[in-house]
């Protein structure tokens, strides 16, 4: 699961501070200055990290990490604003080697005008979309901990030799990870463990995962993510969104088989088709097997519900009851657009919605069996649909086999 094998994702960047940029400059005679973060300061190889635009993910752009100069505007004119360096500890997270990442860059870049308003800059703009970070760090640290890096900057590829502008190695990724997540596992390969955050979010770990995921150094990071994981006491959500990829890409990366089945649970109870990836890197297996299980619980439970139809077709029942219920099973099944034929499958339909319809079975308000019972004293011999779907429901969810981490 590596390079462009799975769908790209675009996260936002945490902790980002600029200083003294000039943005009369085009982005590349900037980028060293600003963005260069030293996991080690004599490294030999610079990992060099674009950041996609994060413009259109929807999230909030934060002001931390920057205030406008309101000298920086003349005569009414626009012109992007200087910013002032943020010294605060809790913003800066390094402060020996200076910068570490943010996810308000383009809040950064806010123009303020004459008028004391503000504008952000247009969408899609060079400054925002091509914000690249480098990490300098030890070549020994990373292919200790890292197969991928390894093949790489050992291989013969030109990322093995180094680059003739400074000297080191150069070795560019995807614009596919966020920068503070790659800060943290740098930091944990190198062992700088003073440097790793005590606590993450469920979002923060999954950048992590698919980081390590990509450079295939679990590990090196496995003691930190339990740690993390246990802390943030997970509990995937009951129903399909991101917070459930990002649960199923976590357990799957670093070996959490407690989370691992109780998310893949919830996502073979909720799916309607396969299982959306929201742009993470979740294994394939991991996503067929959600499938495969969903699609064959769907068809265990609608034979389990036919066979209450084919009990009504026993002769020794009372004619008049297995006639009404067998007629009832059927406007019930049509009205909830439900197959009378094992043999087809359910599609676009998730467990919980077959459970929820079977629940809104409409039945008489008078119950037919009390005449028969009366008439012919054979108590055991009228069934009710009523009572055979409650009984249905009743055991829906036993025997749900758990899917097993590999």
């Amino acid at each position: 699961m590596h390079g462009t094998s799975y769908r790209p994702f675009y996260p936002r960047c945490r902790h980002f501070c600029l200083r003294n940029l000039d943005f009369d400059k085009p982005p590349d005679a900037t980028v060293m200055s600003h963005n260069l973060i030293d996991i080690v300061a004599d490294g030999d190889t610079l990992i060099i990290l674009p950041v996609g635009d994060t413009s259109d993910t929807g999230g909030s752009v934060s002001d931390v990490g920057a205030v406008v100069d309101e000298e920086s505007v003349v005569d009414g004119e626009k012109d992007w604003a200087d910013v002032e360096t943020i010294t605060d500890p809790k913003v800066i997270a390094n402060q020996e080697t200076g910068t570490t990442a943010n996810e308000s860059i383009r809040a950064a870049k806010r123009l303020k005008l004459s008028d004391g308003s503000h504008a952000e800059p247009e969408t899609g703009t060079t400054e925002a979309s091509q914000e690249t970070f480098h990490f300098r760090v030890s070549m020994r640290h990373l292919v200790l901990a890292s197969p991928r890096a390894k093949a790489v900057l050992q291989g013969p590829f030109k990322e093995s030799t180094p680059h003739e502008s400074d000297g080191l190695l150069h070795w560019q990724l995807a614009p596919i990870f966020d920068p503070t997540a790659f800060e943290t596992v740098m930091r944990i390969v190198h062992a700088q463990n003073k440097k790793v955050p005590e606590e993450v979010t469920l979002e923060q770990l999954a950048n992590i995962a698919a980081i390590v995921d990509d450079l295939q150094c679990q590990e090196s990071v496995d003691f930190f993510a339990s740690l993390w994981a246990k802390k943030l006491a997970i509990k995937p959500p009951e129903e399909i969104n991101v917070d459930l990829a990002r649960c199923i890409l976590i357990s799957t990366v670093f070996g959490l088989k407690g989370l691992y089945e109780s998310s893949t649970l919830q996502a073979i109870l909720s799916s309607t088709g396969a299982m959306p990836v929201f742009g993470l890197p979740i294994s394939p297996d991991a996503l067929d097997a959600i499938d495969n299980a969903r699609k064959d619980l769907l068809r265990r439970r609608l034979r389990r519900l036919l066979t209450i139809a084919e009990k009504y077709k026993n002769p020794r029942l009372c004619l008049s009851c297995r006639a009404g219920s067998l007629g009832l099973m059927h406007v019930n099944m049509h009205a909830n657009n439900l197959p009378m034929d094992s043999s087809k499958e359910l599609t676009n339909e998730s467990l919980k919605q077959l459970d929820i319809k079977v629940k809104c079975f409409a039945y008489p308000q008078v119950d037919y069996r009390d005449l028969c019972k009366a008439l012919h004293k054979q108590h055991g011999l009228h069934p009710s649909l009523e009572e055979d779907i409650n009984h249905f429901i009743k055991h829906f969810y036993t025997n749900i086999p758990k899917l097993k981490l590999r």
